[in-house]
């Protein structure tokens, strides 16, 4: 039978190296034990209620730490440019986690640019490389928001041609989130437009 230790190392290393509060406690660590690991340095914190497990971190692309905390902390989902880094549709994941919460949960974090909706049905919420993101459709709508329109064009015809999406999803994704006047829907039909 695996010990606490070993059952939160597993789990950090699903979790690229982050273990939360409230996991290490399910775990059966105690406060007090979950302090001593913090000021034994093999744990060091990442934000409210998420630790970085030192041993487990080692195993991980380093960009994908902070993603994976941010969207613990916050409860959100990987979005915009990180979004499009872990489809593989940008090849730099971008200067800070890109997370996309409800607009009840939003709160600002230092070097987290976080997002919030009222539409967070309509994100299309999927899972990436362990990360907790928005569906390629929605992704590259908020990419709408950041980009010009030959950059998105560029980004909608490779997500096509490796098979992420398609035509036809892309148009109802369009419609679906014009409909609740999300940012980037202009500039994404325009594109989808042009294309047909």
């Amino acid at each position: 039978m695996a010990t606490t230790d070993e059952t939160i190392y597993a789990l950090a290393v699903t979790q690229h190296g982050v273990v939360t509060r409230s996991q290490a406690r399910t775990a059966g660590l105690s406060e007090y034990q979950v302090r001593n690991r913090v000021q034994d340095q093999d744990w060091s914190k990442m934000g409210p209620g998420a630790f970085l497990v030192r041993a487990a971190a080692s195993e991980t692309d380093p960009n994908l730490t902070p993603l994976m905390a941010g969207c613990l902390i916050l409860g959100g989902l990987a979005s915009h440019r990180s979004a499009a880094w872990l489809w593989g549709v940008v090849t730099e994941p971008g200067l800070g986690p890109d997370i996309t919460v409800s607009r009840q949960r939003y709160h600002r974090r230092t070097g987290v640019n976080v997002y919030s909706t009222t539409q967070m049905e309509l994100a299309g919420r999927t899972i990436m490389r362990g990360i907790p993101t928005t569906g390629i459709e929605r992704t590259l709508i908020d990419m709408g928001t950041q980009i010009q329109s030959d950059q998105l064009s560029d980004l909608v015809g490779r997500a096509v041609e490796l098979g992420l999406t398609n035509h036809l999803r892309l148009k109802r994704a369009g419609q679906a989130h014009s409909q609740r006047g999300r940012a980037g829907v202009s500039r994404f039909r325009q594109v989808l437009d042009e294309a047909a």
